[in-house]
């Protein structure tokens, strides 16, 4: 198996690092776009890393975008309903898994593992919920 495994996995990993980061982009881009009340005033503050026609137009998809619409306002729904909360900040699950692995070994801690990683601090929870 020798080096096969290790690209397909290596390959897999590169991948959801990626998807989060570009996640996180998406994310900020949201954020940028919801501090503003006007297109207008969103027009005037283009992100640096942004075109100004591509920034046109991700106006034009968070503002007009059913789809996007509905997914948000599910989510900002969704986020009211959490009962346990994690201590990590802006920090990705993944990214504290990879900080924790062990490494001689290169193994990431378990999901049970992670969890309490996430949840408490100095070995206290961070809720009763938790």
């Amino acid at each position: 198996m020798g080096l096969g495994r290790y690209t397909r996995n290596r390959r897999k990993r590169v991948l959801k690092i990626a998807k989060e980061r570009y996640r996180g982009w998406r994310s900020t881009l949201s954020s940028t776009y919801k501090a503003y009340k006007t297109d207008a005033a969103r027009l005037a503050n283009l992100p640096e890393d942004l075109q100004p026609e591509e920034w046109e137009w991700m106006i034009e998809y968070f503002g007009t975008d059913s789809k996007f619409q509905d997914r948000s306002q599910k989510n900002t729904d969704n986020r009211k309903k959490q009962k346990t909360k994690h201590i990590i900040g802006s920090k990705s699950y993944s990214q504290v898994s990879f900080e924790k692995r062990n490494l001689e070994t290169g193994e990431e801690p378990d999901c049970i593992a992670l969890w309490e990683l996430t949840h408490t601090n100095d070995g206290t929870w961070s809720n009763i919920d938790s």
